[in-house]
């Protein structure tokens, strides 16, 4: 079975849960940002970024699962997992999020963009 988790974290907490669960399940786990750089980051920080973004893209090609890992922002999953979501090709994909206080919007969003693709979502 070919899968893979993606996640974008903040703090490095949907980073530690990402990495732990790819651990156990014996998967690779493709972050989508350098969550050590402040603000919008360097010329050189946003190209390694955007390679980030490509090698995910790739690594979720004809999968047969992919983990989509996000933090809420303001009640929503981050927009950069928004533009990934809208590009991913996968058979199945699971939603993980991780949250402070509310969870807003975040699942049904990312739910109505696969839905969309006719990606079948196997749990949030």
């Amino acid at each position: 079975m070919k899968a893979a988790i993606i996640y974008y974290s903040k703090t490095g907490n949907t980073k530690a849960f990402s990495e732990h669960m790819a651990q156990k399940l014996k998967i690779e786990a493709f972050p989508l940002n350098l969550i050590t750089k402040k603000g919008r980051g360097t010329k050189e920080e946003v190209g390694k970024e955007n390679i980030m973004f490509s090698q995910a893209l790739e690594a979720c090609k004809d999968s047969d699962l992919v983990i989509i890992c996000t933090p809420t922002s303001f009640k929503k999953a981050h927009s950069k997992i928004i533009r990934f979501t809208k590009k991913v090709e996968a058979k199945n994909v699971c939603l993980f999020c991780s949250h402070y206080n509310q969870l807003g919007t975040t699942f049904s969003d990312l739910e109505e963009i696969l839905i969309n693709k006719g990606i079948n979502i196997i749990g949030t």
